[in-house]
């Protein structure tokens, strides 16, 4: 009786194999590709930007090719008639700077006591856009643009990968993911392998 219990003990204490069943959480490219998409849409839904617009980023940022790449999905899903920077003169000119586009792992936790490790996983949009219109490019209107959204996904899933430093922040570490829980778990099989052969 007491070898079940202890081996029902030892199964509560594994991590859960469910999760290796789903399709896994977004790429970090689609992940923060929807965190863009997700505040033009909560902040620009009902802003009019006119019928023909020039698209163009002002300053250099890493990531302003996919700035401009979600901005001119999402525009022409509204029905615009944009053009990248080719100075038609009858066209309004919206233009962008990025102020913050990144993802970061600012957190990371356990599910259950022993269960997989999860990262938390968090998107900071923030950028300037300004709408100039055409002729004598008169400033129409000028609005700062602010998101964040975040997720929790497994550990496992997450490997190191070469890429753009806005893409691929560092993992979370912390002193107990490094040295508590290698103590915690090697005392729990150690105490359970004694209950087992002193119960011989």
């Amino acid at each position: 009786m007491l070898r079940f219990q202890i081996f029902l003990v030892v199964l509560a204490l594994l991590p859960s194999l469910s999760s290796a069943q789903d399709k896994g959480p977004l790429t970090n490219l689609d992940f923060l590709r929807g965190a863009i998409w997700r505040t033009l849409d909560s902040s620009l839904s009902q802003t009019n930007l006119g019928s023909s617009i020039e698209l163009m980023a002002e300053g250099e940022n890493e990531a302003d090719w996919l700035l401009e790449d979600v901005l001119l999905s999402w525009l022409l899903k509204r029905g615009e008639v944009v053009s990248l920077k080719g100075g038609d003169p009858i066209s309004a000119l919206l233009s962008f700077r990025i102020l913050e586009l990144r993802l970061s792992y600012p957190a990371q936790r356990r599910s259950g006591f022993l269960g997989p490790r999860q990262i938390k996983r968090e998107a900071k949009v923030d950028f300037i856009l300004r709408l100039q219109g055409p002729g004598e490019r008169r400033v129409l209107w000028n609005q700062r643009i602010k998101g964040r959204i975040s997720d929790w996904i497994p550990r496992a899933r997450l490997k190191p990968i070469k890429g753009p430093s806005f893409l691929t922040p560092p993992l979370p570490t912390g002193r107990w993911a490094r040295y508590g829980e290698p103590v915690v778990v090697t005392g729990l099989v150690a105490g359970l392998v004694y209950l087992l052969y002193s119960n011989r």
